[in-house]
């Protein structure tokens, strides 16, 4: 036993196969299987959240449909009250449309029995003066007749509001509807001639307008602006209308979005159960859908018929 031994350590330090000292194979090997097995049980370390950039990813969007709906224009830009200087050197531009969500208030007419009515003016009659209707003077028959079918218009458009599922406003129903606004978004950059190379070669210095359709005139050399305009810059946009900054927020909104949704996602495999960060999320999630519903109610018009 004790020589099987010996000869085992005599192998395993001073043996060689093929030149290579045998202790150093059996090391090759068990490294090997060590590597294996730290592969197949090692856990996947989850990434950390990086929101994304509101300016950047506005731009990326639009050069996105610009890249498929873009086409060629390289004229100059003008303020119709300064045609002597350019505004800048339109590379190109792209047609897009703002829905415009508004809504507005049409009356119900009512109709209702004589017998409906007489039945409201007794009970009417009874409520205000405490008296029947036949004893009351010309004045507070007028004043009972407009108060009872006032009231028996308001309780069928109760009724119809529950059945059809329509919102009803001091008797009248609201009806939503969209109403588009043609637009224009131009690529442009400064007029000199070195921007204009760099920006149609090398994309730098690229700048985005968004402008209305009804401020735009084409004319065969050059663009005019012709209409009075606000220009304000959103996420780095250079807008002139309220439609052109609603299409940006719209844009921003929906950045917002996926920025709640991607952190939601990368927040719960993080526990077995629910925990503080998780728990926020879903919150976000929740607050969400409120937030979306009030952007597009303060973008909203009334407009009311009588």
């Amino acid at each position: 036993m004790a020589d099987v031994i010996s000869d085992s350590l005599e192998w395993l330090m001073n043996g060689k196969t093929g030149g290579i000292p045998n202790l150093m194979i059996i090391i090759m090997i068990a490294g090997f299987f060590l590597l294996i097995y730290l592969l197949l049980t090692r856990k996947p370390k989850v990434k950390d959240f990086v929101p994304l950039n509101m300016k950047k990813e506005t731009k990326r969007r639009i050069k996105k449909d610009y890249k498929y709906f873009g086409m060629p224009l390289n004229k100059n830009i003008y303020d119709v009250n300064n045609e002597d200087k350019p505004v800048g050197y339109a590379i190109g531009y792209m047609k897009i449309v703002e829905m415009k969500e508004m809504k507005r208030l049409e009356p119900i007419y009512s109709n209702f029995s004589k017998e409906q009515l007489a039945m409201k003016h007794e009970k009417t009659a009874q409520e205000i003066y405490a008296k029947p209707y036949y004893q009351l003077n010309e004045i507070e028959k007028r004043n009972i007749d407009e108060v009872s079918k006032e009231e028996l218009r308001n309780e069928k458009t109760e009724v119809m509001a529950q059945n059809e599922n329509i919102k009803i406003k001091r008797g009248k129903k609201e009806i939503k509807y969209s109403t588009p606004i043609p637009m224009f978004v131009f690529k442009i950059c400064p007029p000199k001639m070195i921007s204009k190379v760099l920006a149609r070669f090398l994309g730098v210095g690229v700048d985005w307008f968004l402008l209305n359709s009804n401020q735009v005139v084409f004319e065969p050399g050059k663009i005019l602006l012709t209409a009075n305009f606000q220009r304000r810059q959103a996420n780095d946009i250079f807008t002139f209308s309220q439609a052109g900054k609603n299409l940006i927020e719209d844009i921003t909104f929906g950045v917002e979005r996926e920025n709640i949704w991607q952190e939601t996602a990368n927040q719960i495999p993080r526990a077995v159960h629910f925990d503080t960060e998780a728990s926020k999320s879903l919150i976000y999630r929740r607050e969400d859908a409120k937030i979306e519903k009030e952007k597009h109610k303060a973008q909203t018009e009334s407009h009311e018929f009588s």
